[in-house]
């Protein structure tokens, strides 16, 4: 933890360490960020967020650490358990809610739905179907919504770098206006 004021925190930190004693559950070494918490100022982080697995879970899951990646629109980082060549399956369909408000997504995925001529069974063709429509949509939010992903993407990407620098002790949170990173984020 950095940036608080407490008394507290040495013997918070005691009394957690004895309840993971306790439970018999290990915190798994970490990898990427220190911190997985950061206020909007930049003042305040913390690792807050974290997975406690039992050894038989870490053994069987094949479990080598867990990643802290980027944050993005929440405060907290997304945490990873890292493991070995163990095979999660496809990754699932991303729907953006922004879809729906620009003008030509009911018409384009009408049209792509309409002109995809698959024969066979009636369950087979809906699941083909969808299979292309997914592909189409990845494909059309790429040509329109581009230039938007290239600007959160950047935004983002800057906000990481200041609070690693920040996390890592070598720049100071008061030289960096995090708030104005964080509200050009939001106005993306």
């Amino acid at each position: 933890r950095r940036g608080n004021n407490g008394s507290s925190q040495s013997s918070e930190q005691l009394e957690f360490r004895h309840f993971v004693d306790l439970m018999e559950v290990v915190d798994v070494p970490v990898a990427g960020k220190k911190f997985t918490w950061f206020s909007s100022d930049g003042q305040r982080m913390s690792r807050l967020d974290r997975f406690l697995l039992s050894e038989g879970f870490i053994v069987k899951g094949g479990i080598t650490r867990q990643w802290i990646g980027d944050r993005d629109i929440s405060d907290h980082c997304p945490i990873w358990l890292l493991c070995n060549n163990l095979n999660w399956g496809p990754k699932p369909f991303k729907f953006f809610n922004c879809w729906l408000e620009h003008p030509n997504f009911k018409n384009f995925v009408e049209n792509s739905w309409e002109n995809m001529d698959i024969r066979g069974k009636k369950a087979f063709v809906v699941k083909e179907k969808f299979k292309r429509l997914k592909e189409a949509l990845k494909g059309w939010n790429k040509e329109v919504f581009a230039i938007l992903d290239l600007n959160i993407d950047k935004t983002m990407k800057e906000l990481n770098e200041m609070e690693g620098l920040i996390a890592g002790g070598d720049l100071s949170s008061d030289s960096v206006d995090i708030k104005h990173i964080n509200k050009h984020f939001w106005e993306q």
